[in-house]
């Protein structure tokens, strides 16, 4: 959904895990968190703190854990 993300709490190279919290992003006068879909490494950040995004934009890169993508 569309909204403003106002807060990171990762970078590019942190280890995340299912369920871990990656961002918070303010939407409809909520917060709503944002969280890791897959376990592995955050490659790439594709927006910063305080910016506007649109619904359906991807917000981060995560290269899964081989274990988990063979899965």
């Amino acid at each position: 959904m569309p909204g403003k993300l106002i807060r990171l709490f990762v970078h590019p190279g942190d280890r995340v895990r299912v369920g871990d919290r990656l961002a918070v992003l303010q939407a409809m006068k909520m917060e709503h968190d944002i969280r890791a879909p897959v376990s592995g490494t955050v490659s790439r950040l594709n927006c910063a703190e305080e910016a506007l995004v649109d619904g359906g934009q991807p917000l981060f890169e995560i290269e899964p854990d081989h274990a988990e993508s063979s899965a």
